[in-house]
Order: structure tokens, then sequence, then C-alpha cells
């Protein structure tokens, strides 16, 4: 029997399982991408669709991904860290509208200027302490001071830029006055914020309406001085006596030398006048230093201040025969501040120390340039304070005098004024 027809078949039966090899690696091999394709491209896609998402703040989605291989362990990570992301976003966002009602409904008034000028933002108080049309802080509105009522606070732009190059905050009161209207005295704040470097640089500027304190401390600053004119009243009236006890002798001189030549009279003319005139110089810096006014701050010579808070306790000091005297201080510069309160200043602490030392003793007032500043001091050679008594001797009412000597107030007003001069007081022990 022939071979061939065996071979034959063998040969066929090899090429069908070949053509049915090839067709089932075919088939596995698409069966393979099907899979790889539904289990893990398209999962991959909807991970990373989903991703975009997310990072575009779309944080309202749904991720539904089942299984539990790593990609939904994947799917699992990424709706947590949405879940979380949104949390936050959402507690940054309450965190926002919280202070964003706090600063609108603050009474102070609440500005912030960006680096060109503009007003970045700004509450409602802002206008209503200025009393200006809050059109002109809108956000993205260049802060124009020719406008009124801000041309008539100028001050508040040099503020600005000296807050945009200090490290500290600048604080300064400056008074609107409006015609036909009560002054306002707003207290202002400005100072720069820091901020990311990928923000533009802000100034804040904090406006708070001072105005019923400033007219409270004027009251007490009142208040001190003319219990001050009272303590001084016995001592001002015996020496305006003197003067008015000469013009009354002369003119019973005149009325005698009638028939006498003109010299006589000339020189009984001459005592009247110059007792007359020292009359009107004590009763004027009385009614100068018991006059209410509001403080004007302008250039003051230190020099006058002291001269003028020696003259008015000069009769004070002599009934206890203490020697009241200004020490030479050399050029002294003008320093800006108000002149009647350094003198109600001087006034007080000059007091106080007659009122201490013991009959016969020396007070000494001087001034001195000091660096930038100016220091005003007033020595005494008596008992000093008491150990116990030095930290209250600031408190409003405290005193260590008897009844009937002293408000209490005296060296609080005085260091009020002091402090809203820039100034500090306080108490050397020899």
């Amino acid at each position: 029997r022939s071979l061939k027809p065996v071979k034959a078949e063998i040969l066929a039966s090899l090429r069908l399982a070949v053509v049915v090899a090839g067709v089932s690696v075919l088939l596995m091999m698409w069966l393979f991408r099907w899979f790889i394709r539904k289990h893990v491209i398209n999962r991959v896609v909807y991970l990373e669709s989903l991703a975009r998402r997310v990072a575009s703040n779309e944080l309202v989605v749904d991720i539904q991904l089942g299984g539990n291989d790593e990609l939904a362990s994947l799917a699992h990570s990424v709706s947590n860290m949405r879940a979380a992301l949104k949390a936050s976003i959402d507690q940054i966002g309450n965190h926002h509208n919280y202070l964003r009602n706090l600063i609108e409904n603050m009474i102070d008034g609440i500005l912030f200027i960006d680096d060109t000028g503009r007003v970045a933002s700004a509450n409602r108080s802002v206008s209503d302490i200025l009393g200006a049309d809050p059109l002109l802080f809108r956000s993205g509105v260049p802060l124009d001071f020719s406008v009124p009522p801000l041309d008539r606070l100028t001050r508040i732009d040099a503020m600005i830029a000296t807050a945009r190059e200090a490290e500290e905050p600048v604080k300064e009161v400056l008074t609107l006055r409006a015609q036909g209207q009560e002054d306002k005295h707003m207290e202002i704040h400005a100072g720069k914020l820091v901020l990311p470097p990928w923000l533009r640089p802000e100034v804040i500027v904090v406006i708070r309406d001072v105005t019923t304190r400033i007219t409270a401390e004027n009251q007490v600053y009142q208040s001190e001085r003319l219990a001050t004119v009272g303590r001084l009243a016995a001592g001002i009236a015996h020496e305006i006596n003197n003067p008015m006890a000469s013009i009354l002798t002369c003119a019973e001189g005149l009325l005698r030398i009638q028939g006498a030549g003109d010299e006589g009279r000339r020189e009984y003319l001459h005592v009247i006048k110059n007792s007359a005139q020292r009359c009107r110089m004590i009763t004027q810096k009385l009614l100068d230093y018991s006059a209410a006014s509001a403080p004007t701050m302008e250039p003051v010579d230190m020099d006058q201040v002291l001269q003028e808070s020696v003259s008015l306790l000069q009769f004070e000091a002599g009934k206890k025969k203490l020697e009241l005297v200004v020490s030479e201080s050399g050029r002294i510069p003008l320093i800006h501040g108000s002149k009647d309160s350094l003198v109600q200043v001087l006034v007080n602490l000059i007091l106080n120390s007659i009122q201490a030392v013991d009959a016969g003793g020396k007070i000494q007032v001087a001034a001195e340039a000091n660096d930038s500043s100016v220091v005003v001091s007033v020595t005494d050679d008596g008992p000093g304070i008491s150990v116990t008594s030095l930290p209250r001797i600031f408190e409003p009412f405290y005193t260590t005098k008897p009844v009937g000597m002293g408000t209490g107030l005296g060296l609080s007003v005085s260091q009020g004024i002091v402090k809203h001069h820039g100034g500090i007081i306080e108490v050397v022990e020899s």
C-alpha cells in the first residue's frame, strides 16, 4: 500500500492545526486587548477625566468604579481626595464670607489700597466716617485726594506712602473740619500687609472715629485746668492786689498834686501804666490757661512753654520761699504739638513739686535737644515718691495729697497729653 495518501492526510491535519492555532492566538489576543481596554484602559481614561474635572474645580462629581483591584483603590483615593478638597474649599469659603461680613459690619473703616494706588476693597464704614460718596471707594477706583472731603485729608495719602516703605504701621489723629459742622476727629492707622509673593502688595488703612473720646479727654483736661486755676486763684488775686494798690496810690497822688508840674504827673502816670499792664498780663495768662479750646497742633517753641509755665507759678512758689528757675538750655528746635496742652503738663508737674518741696527748696525746669526729640525735666529737692505709690502715680484719681489739695487727675491727664504728642513721661529718682 502507498504512503502518499497518509502523508497528504497528515499534512492537511497539520495545516488545519496551524490555522486553528493561529485563529486561536488571534482570538486570544483580541480577547486580551478587549479585556485590557475594558478593565484597564477605559478605567484609567475614566480616572484621568475625573482628575481633570477635579482639577478644573468641578468637585461635585460621583466616582463610580467597581472592583477590588489597584485601579478601584486608586479611584477610592481620588474620591476621598475630592471630598476632602471640597470640604476644605467649602471651609475656606465659609471663613472668607465670615471675615468679609465681619469687616463689612465693623464700626471702624477698613480700606485696602493696592500698589497702584487703587482701592482693592473697603467697608461701608469708610464712607460713613469720612462723610464721602461710597462710589469713591469702589474696588478698582483710584484713591483721589482732590475730591471733597478727601481734599481735607491729604495726610492719609502721605501715610499710605510711608506705610509702603516702613516696617511698622504708622498712626496719626486727624481732624476733619467742615463749615457749619462740628469737628470730627479720626485716628488713622496705615500698615503694609504681608502677603504671599504671587499676590499684589497692599496697604491696609484703619479709620476710627474718636470724636467722642477726644471730646471726653478735652473735658477731663479742662476739668483739671479749672481745678488748677482754683488752686492758683488765691495767689493770683494777691499778686494782682499789689499793682492795684500802686494804681490806687498813684491815682490818689495825682489828685493831691493837681497843681504840680507835668514831670510829677508823668512819673505817676508811668507807674499807673506799668501796674495796669502787669495786672492785664497776670489775668490774661490765667484766662488763657483756663480757656476751653481744642488742642491745635502747630510748631511750638519749648523755651516759651517753659517760661510761660513758670511765670504762672512764681507767686505760688514764692509763698513757700522756693527757688523756681528755668535752666539755660541753648538752642531748642521747634516741635510739633499743642502749646496750651504742653503748658498744662508743665503746670501740673511744677505744681506737684511746689506742694512736695519744703520751704526754702529749689525747683529746676529745663529742656534739651536729644537726637530727634526734646527732653523736658522738672527737678526738685523734695522727699521723692514712695516705693508703694510709684507704680500708681499715673492712675486716674490716685493722689497722696490731703483732701482738697488735688483731684488725682493731674499726672493721668499729663500722661495722656504726652502720649498724644508721641512722647513718654516717666519718674526718675535721684
